[in-house]
């Protein structure tokens, strides 16, 4: 079990948090982005589904375009709040072509859910790690919402106290994690998971 206070920083791939509402989630995704920019000096984006208080001193843009234009002519960080598929696919196909990104998809269910995930986002997801040089953190409060392919590029998780029965099972069953650990974390604390070697 660890604390919240744990360093990332630069490492190219898929991170997941999960977790319960005010468990501490996004608070720490935010602060491993920041240490990924501090690592890597690229400019960094949040998918931001709600525009919620945690985003707020980001700049927030309204269409893709304008989130280009920020991320790779200005070399700006910036938030956006999308609820167009098409754009969406817009946009990921745009950081895609971009590469050297940092991005942050808050509430990552709304568009890798498992009955509905973006193509172009999908495509980012599993070209992260060479072909896009890029770090995709995504925060999610129903890790059993979402699809196979957008789990199946995880090489790092932050599991956060969870008490469905279903996002416990998965936890379970796909990561061996031992669910009875995360049923008990408090605000803050998470255990780790890690792929591969």
């Amino acid at each position: 079990m660890e604390s919240d206070s744990a360093q990332v920083g630069g490492a190219l791939g898929v991170h997941w948090y999960a977790g319960c509402p005010t468990a501490g989630k996004s608070t720490l995704a935010l602060r491993h982005l920041a240490d990924d920019i501090r690592a890597n000096g690229c400019p960094a984006l949040i998918i931001d589904a709600q525009r919620v208080w945690n985003f707020k001193e980001v700049p927030h843009v309204s269409n893709v375009h304008d989130a280009i234009v920020a991320l790779y002519k200005d070399h700006r960080h910036v938030a956006i709040s999308i609820d167009d598929p098409e754009q969406m696919d817009r946009l990921a196909k745009g950081l895609r072509c971009g590469k050297d990104i940092n991005i942050l998809i808050d509430e990552a269910r709304y568009w890798l859910s498992a009955h509905q995930i973006s193509r172009e986002l999908s495509l980012l997801m599993r070209t992260s790690h060479q072909h896009s040089r890029c770090i995709i953190r995504c925060t999610t409060q129903r890790l059993e919402d979402i699809h196979q392919d957008a789990l199946a590029c995880t090489n790092e998780m932050y599991v956060f106290r969870c008490t469905s029965p279903r996002t416990l099972e998965r936890l379970e069953r796909e990561f061996g994690i031992d669910i009875s650990k995360v049923k008990s974390l408090e605000r803050g604390q998470f255990i780790s998971w890690k792929a591969g070697f």
